[in-house]
């Protein structure tokens, strides 16, 4: 007779089933791709992109199956392990030229993008499958005390983060991990739909029931608290029996304690909070029917802490320091005594808004031009990068030089291009060093060894180049060490018939737009199916007495005006930030709490602070308008954070 089934044994039977239906999502995400290949309205750039992807998987077969097996086992783990005081995620790219500031990578934002697409698209597809498995995990025997009544751990958030984890362990370029996010949607709503209804099936099989509905009254004594997040923070009624001052203290005890559990506030603001509830014991009955305003500031002191609170982590170096800067406005609140007013704790207001934002050692100015260097560079870089290939195109180089020029070496001329424009001295050396490179190459190919000085100098120049544009100092010696090996002879090289032997750098428009801090828009694409060489078919499509007009999509005018409309309101809610604000911003697949502590005089960059990943993010313009668009970015009200615990309170 078999075992009853229980929490672990269920779990463990989710784990051992993963491998088997996340290589059916990898198929399924082969033929997707294969489709699209053969769809004549993709455009020859989206093709491009497909093919390459199916290349990169084809070339790892059953890699992202078991990759994706891997990655959906740990953050199911994860997903059930005992909450931590800490809160360190995966750490983001650092930006160089800040020091410990990060400058989000606009690819990061798309991926998180597509990911919160692909929770919704597997949140929809199985719904009702996954409020029952939800309902009937919270009854399994041995479910972890510490999680709520929902202990299903394979949850839509769980499955699209972990689909992200795999393409990032499969090594693929930004682009193919892309187009596997925006295939990947509606296979995985499907392959997901069919698990879910397999583990509420094996839950059925085993007798499993749902827990007793328990519906909790409304009634009893104590606050009103509210349960709208829109509610004002402050109580709307007080108990009305003799002992009010008592009940009273006791409640604002408990809401000081669900404020301090639900921020994570930690040690060094458990004191904080112990202080703020002392002197609201000593009030006197008019000081006490003051509070059932629902505006009395008390209550916005109370909201803001918990807000400041929530954005750093327990441990933090600037949570103890948030503690020592309240102390003033402690030992002011404690000195009034019975004389605490709403005078009293507008002053407490004030002093907790002039709290100086935690910023990097560098002034505004130099932050803010280090950031549009490293702006302008990462948007230069593809054209950079992209002129190089063409003009390599047609050459068969060693590979380690190969690899130094579209490498390393288009990092350096990027940075140059973006810091000191297109005819400064450092840029003009950094090109000259392409043709250079290429011209000693061909002369190692023709067999004359090149003399010792001429080898020196381009391996000085490259070093130059490479500290200058602020590389590891590792990489700079492994990279001048290949690149001494092929100028030595030592490296294989192979000829080139009929190729030229100094191609030279040409600057493009892109490239000149984006060291002036424009941006170029993107070129249209060609028309679905349009080849260059067979023009035939495309000759009645160009008279002006061609009728398939009726057959074109349109877009209403009133669509264009809707579009219109929701661009300024982007726009004013981006002008309208300002810093200490407190928003909600999607982050690498995950909501956080971030505190606006800096923008740039130009308007161009955005620097948060929260708990999640580095702790300090820095979005251009462009990647927070991007993320407001797609209802990923947005503030918190005044107020949210204390009604959330009046919630919580009244539950």
């Amino acid at each position: 007779m078999s075992s009853p089934l229980n929490f672990a044994s269920f779990l463990q039977q989710l784990l051992d089933g993963l491998p088997g239906w996340t290589g059916q999502v990898e198929q399924r995400l082969l033929d997707a791709a294969t489709a699209a290949l053969g769809d004549a309205w993709q455009s020859a750039v989206q093709r491009g992109q497909v093919n390459e992807l199916v290349s990169a998987l084809r070339g790892r077969p059953r890699q992202l199956g078991e990759a994706f097996a891997r990655s959906l086992a740990e953050r199911m783990r994860e997903e059930l392990a005992e909450p931590s005081p800490l809160n360190h995620d995966r750490p983001l790219h650092l930006m160089e030229d800040a020091g410990t500031l990060s400058l989000m990578e606009e690819h990061d934002v798309e991926v998180g993008i597509e990911q919160v697409r692909i929770e919704r698209q597997i949140d929809q597809a199985g719904e009702w499958t996954q409020r029952e498995l939800r309902g009937l995990c919270g009854n399994l025997p041995g479910r972890p005390m510490h999680l709520p009544g929902s202990a299903y751990p394979l949850t839509p958030e769980v499955c699209a983060e972990a689909y992200g984890r795999a393409l990032k362990a499969l090594h693929l370029t930004a682009a193919q991990q892309l187009t596997a996010m925006r295939l990947a949607g509606p296979l995985l709503a499907k392959q997901l739909a069919e698990v879910f209804e397999q583990h509420l099936q094996l839950l059925r099989d085993a007798g499993v029931s749902p827990a007793p509905l328990v519906i909790r009254s409304a009634g009893g004594a104590g606050l009103a608290w509210g349960e709208t997040a829109a509610a004002a923070p402050g109580p709307q009624a007080l108990p009305q029996d003799g002992n009010a001052a008592a009940t009273q203290s006791r409640q604002l005890g408990e809401l000081l304690q669900i404020l301090s559990r639900q921020s994570h506030s930690g040690p060094a603001m458990d004191t904080v909070w112990q202080r703020l509830h002392s002197p609201m014991t000593r009030l006197a009955p008019a000081q006490l029917a003051a509070l059932q305003q629902e505006d009395h500031p008390f209550w916005r002191l109370l909201d803001r802490i918990a807000g400041l609170s929530e954005v750093q982590s327990a441990d933090d170096p600037q949570m103890q320091r948030l503690a020592d800067q309240l102390d003033p406005m402690l030992v002011q609140l404690e000195e009034a005594g019975d004389t605490l007013s709403n005078a009293s704790f507008d002053s407490a207001l004030a002093q907790l808004d002039s709290l100086p934002a935690p910023m990097p050692a560098v002034s505004p100015q130099a932050l803010e031009s280090a950031l549009d260097h490293e702006a302008r560079r990462r948007e230069m870089e593809p054209a950079v990068r992209g002129q190089l290939v063409e003009q390599l195109r047609a050459l068969v180089l060693p590979p380690v030089l190969k690899q130094f020029l579209l490498g390393p070496w288009v990092q350096v001329l990027s940075r140059v291009l973006a810091r000191d424009g297109t005819q400064a001295p450092a840029t003009l050396h950094a090109m000259n060093l392409v043709p250079d490179l290429l011209a000693a190459a061909s002369q190692q190919r023709r067999g004359q060894p090149l003399a010792p000085m001429e080898r020196q100098r381009l391996l000085d120049a490259a070093e130059d180049g490479m500290d200058a544009a602020g590389l590891p100092g590792h990489m700079v010696n492994g990279y001048l060490a290949d690149l001494a090996a092929v100028l030595s002879g030592v490296a294989a090289t192979h000829s080139s018939p009929e190729a030229p032997d100094s191609p030279t750098l040409v600057i493009t428009p892109a490239m000149l737009a984006a060291a002036k801090g424009e941006l170029l828009p993107e070129p249209e694409p060609p028309p679905p199916g349009f080849d260059p060489t067979n023009m035939r078919g495309w000759s009645d499509t160009a008279r002006e007495e061609w009728h398939g007009h009726a057959e074109l999509a349109t877009v209403p005018m009133a669509m264009a005006e809707e579009a219109e409309a929701a661009r300024l309101a982007r726009e004013a809610w981006l002008q309208g930030l300002k810093a200490g604000q407190l928003c909600r911003l999607m982050l690498q697949g995950r909501w956080t709490t971030a505190l606006l502590t800096w923008r740039s005089d130009n308007g161009q960059f955005f620097m948060f602070k929260s708990r999640h990943a580095a702790g300090s993010h820095t979005l251009t313009y462009r990647a927070l308008d991007r993320l407001r668009r797609e209802g990923l970015a947005t503030h918190i009200e005044p107020g949210q954070m204390l009604a959330r615990a009046r919630r919580a309170m009244a539950n």
